[in-house]
């Protein structure tokens, strides 16, 4: 006899990359356990991610990473999504969701810093350490354009989102090791082709909405659902959407296999 017992939902692992590290994850995470899933926040920068970065760069921790999500829900905020397509790409993912992140391009400021990496990888590990990093990252002309509301990005916040990938110099050097490698991860990246949900922020200076809207052309399983007014870093700003978002989508295709497998 068929149960009434709905299957265990699959963990949804929780993906970002500097500037902004795992701690922006918390309130969406916390969202996420109000609906009854199992969120992961991945620490891409922790000491075991970070060795494997040092040692085998991206393609390493990608590798890592496909073993860990295959069968699961994968959402990537910034610089993580072409990180997601790559997964997307190499194994089955129950879900995967996409929020303001480069798709084909970088925008000209990490590309910038990119190229420095790459050629004089000690400045960025010294710009990553934090007695730089988070005065830089805290004046009105970084984080804080990247939300509506400066005062959501103050100094303890800028500390706490930052932790990650400034706390010891070996992470310092898996940041400027995978930052100089991030415009070819950007440029193989594939366009997603599965089940793939776009939650974008439509006031991002970085990743703008035409962004979103080129990537929902590009697949008939692609679709796209508004932040009106969200920036960059709404994830931190207003959690509560993309976690709604996430749980809907979910719930959406969870009653499509149901009525297929009747």
């Amino acid at each position: 006899p068929m149960s009434d017992v709905p299957p265990p939902r699959p963990p949804i692992h929780l993906l970002t990359a500097p500037p902004i590290g795992v701690q922006a994850w918390s309130e969406v995470a916390r969202r996420l356990a109000h609906h009854g899933h199992a969120p992961a926040p991945v620490d891409l920068f922790d000491a075991h991610h970070a060795g494997l970065i040092r040692e085998e760069g991206t393609a390493g921790l990608i590798a890592h990473l496909a073993e860990r999500c295959a069968g699961t829900v994968v959402v990537a905020h910034g610089h993580a999504v072409p990180i997601a397509l790559h997964l997307a790409a190499r194994v089955s993912l129950h879900g995967l969701v996409l929020a303001n992140g480069p798709v084909q391009a970088l925008d000209p400021v990490t590309r910038t810093l990119s190229a420095v990496a790459a050629a004089v990888p000690v400045v960025a590990r010294t710009l990553a350490r934090p007695s730089l990093a988070r005065p830089i990252l805290a004046s009105s002309a970084a984080l804080r354009r990247l939300v509506v509301n400066p005062y959501v990005m103050d100094r303890d916040m800028v500390v706490r989102v930052t932790e990650s990938w400034t706390a010891d110099r070996d992470r310092r050097v898996a940041t400027a090791r995978w930052l100089a490698e991030l415009p070819a991860l950007v440029g193989t990246a594939p366009m997603p082709e599965g089940p793939t949900l776009l939650v974008w922020g439509d006031e991002d200076v970085l990743y703008p909405a035409h962004v979103a809207d080129l990537t929902t052309g590009a697949g008939v399983e692609v679709s796209h659902v508004r932040v009106p007014g969200g920036r960059h870093l709404h994830p931190i700003e207003r959690p509560w959407e993309l976690a709604d978002a996430i749980h809907d989508h979910l719930g959406r295709a969870a009653d499509h296999d149901t009525d297929v497998a009747i």
